[in-house]
């Protein structure tokens, strides 16, 4: 799919966005700036095949950084379900396009991907030691009351809080703004809800099972994105993966089995690991 930018002179303040595929064209108004022209130009050019397999290394990111900070490794079998859930995106990706590679953005993807690492760790590692002073709610009070002062300013110096409220001209438009603000704010909530009972890992691994489980809910309400193999193949490792691991970590087998400890046991001396 291409997506083209044309501007409308008659219409001050207003844009046109084509997506093109084959000979079909579709068409929707935006408003227009200088700014938006750069951004929609740098979105058509963007891989998303490539965003979404960098994305999905984010579970292997947060278990690493998270031994790395705990001093503790987990069993050795947790590491391989990780690994195999990792792959199901990817095989995902299989046949999508992914030319125009920036490597840029690839490497400020990863980038990212590594920072939401280390906030959900450092995040969960922080209400572990508050969790009796302070409760979900006021852990997300206090975040944005101190994330406030970075934020504002940055959005204002960069005019996008300026576009940002200029921008809805209706009611309608407020009432949508506002929505999609709460609806963030409610997700954020849900991850430290998760964070509070479990591991930073447990809510990695569950944020990619989400994205597995949109793919299913688009393709049945939108009839998008094109159904195929890959893309069955790679949902259902992603899928069958998550439920490896969830059932693991809620029996406990790994810690209960004495066959199971005694394989960890052997792997990480043939590694020359400390447990």
């Amino acid at each position: 799919m291409r997506a083209e930018v044309e501007r409308e002179p008659r219409a001050h303040g207003r844009a046109r966005v084509v997506l093109r595929e084959g000979d079909e064209r579709a068409c929707c108004e935006v408003d227009w700036s200088e700014r938006e022209e750069l951004l929609c130009a740098h979105a058509a050019r963007s891989a998303v095949a490539i965003q979404q397999c960098i994305i999905a290394t984010n579970p292997a990111f947060t278990i690493t950084i998270e031994s790395i900070v705990n001093r503790k490794l987990q069993h050795s079998f947790i590491y391989v379900v990780i690994a195999v859930l990792c792959v199901g995106p990817v095989v995902a990706q299989i046949g999508m396009p992914a030319d125009n590679v920036s490597f840029l953005g690839i490497a400020a993807q990863l980038a990212g991907v590594v920072c939401s690492a280390c906030k959900y760790v450092f995040a969960h590692s922080v209400m572990q030691q508050c969790k009796k002073d302070l409760g979900t709610f006021a852990f997300l009070f206090w975040t944005d009351v101190l994330i406030l002062p970075i934020l504002l300013p940055w959005a204002l110096l960069d005019g996008e809080l300026i576009v940002l409220l200029r921008a809805p001209d209706e009611a309608m438009d407020w009432i949508q703004l506002l929505g999609a603000a709460v609806l963030g704010g409610v997700r954020f909530f849900s991850q430290l809800l998760v964070l509070r009972v479990s591991t930073a890992t447990t809510l990695s691994c569950s944020n990619l099972a989400y994205q597995a489980i949109n793919i299913y809910l688009s393709l049945w309400i939108f009839g998008q994105p094109p159904l195929t193999a890959g893309l069955i193949t790679g949902s259902v490792i992603t899928l069958s993966s998550a439920g490896v691991y969830t059932y693991i970590k809620i029996s406990k087998i790994l810690d209960k089995s004495p066959y199971c400890v005694a394989i960890d046991g052997r792997i990480k001396s043939a590694l020359g690991c400390a447990t």
